[in-house]
């Protein structure tokens, strides 16, 4: 999701939302086991970090559609990573 945040402008819409699909198919697991492997498990990561400071650079841009869409895209990306417990505690 690091990738994907800090490369969305090279990637066209679609891709984006394909990736982030099959992404939210993980943690979306009728199993409870399954989604729970994603929402408790423990990292190193700090993708939330790098989305958040995307984010606010983007913000920081003139207010276009393009500007918009990417904004969108990021918070998407954002959306499906604070489901993880752990991500959820360092965006906050």
């Amino acid at each position: 999701m690091d990738w994907l945040a800090r490369n969305a402008e090279f990637l066209s819409p679609e891709s984006i939302t394909k990736c982030l699909i099959a992404f939210k198919d993980l943690y979306k697991a009728e199993n409870q086991v399954e989604r729970n492997t994603y929402v408790k498990s423990a990292h190193a990561s700090n993708v939330v970090v790098t989305v958040v400071s995307l984010i606010e650079n983007t913000k920081r841009l003139d207010s276009d559609e393009e500007t918009n869409s990417r904004l969108a895209i990021l918070l998407s990306i954002l959306e499906a990573l604070l489901v993880n417990d752990q991500n959820l505690d360092k965006s906050l």
